[in-house]
């Protein structure tokens, strides 16, 4: 198990998620290393989305209107976040609610409380 304390570096948003996650799971040094680089991916998607909902998806450009970069920074972010919790066999459901997705095979993460 590893500590459940977020890395220092990780936002308000990043760590949000860490306490999330970590309120219902275990995790060994490989999958804590998969849910820090989920949480940074999380964190940059909602900076990249703020940036898009101020700016739009479009901005001007001596060139002339071309698409916003941060569209790209979030789509990317949002790959990462989705295949890193994919990785990890971590569902977030609408809810919010984390629970551990079928699939066969021993799950990479424990929900708290419950062996292996």
């Amino acid at each position: 198990m590893t500590d459940p304390s977020p890395p220092a570096t990780l936002g308000r948003a990043g760590r949000d998620l860490w306490h999330l996650v970590q309120a219902e799971y275990e995790f060994g040094p490989g999958e804590a290393q998969l849910l820090e680089a989920a949480c940074f991916a999380h964190q940059r998607h909602l900076e990249a989305q703020a940036i898009i909902d101020a700016e739009g998806v479009t901005v001007a450009s001596p060139q002339g209107t071309k698409a916003n970069p941060a569209v790209a920074v979030a789509d990317r972010c949002a790959q990462t976040l989705a295949r890193c919790l994919r990785q990890l066999r971590i569902e977030l459901p609408p809810d919010d609610l984390v629970k551990l997705k079928g699939g066969g095979g021993r799950p990479a993460v424990v929900r708290r409380g419950k062996a292996a």
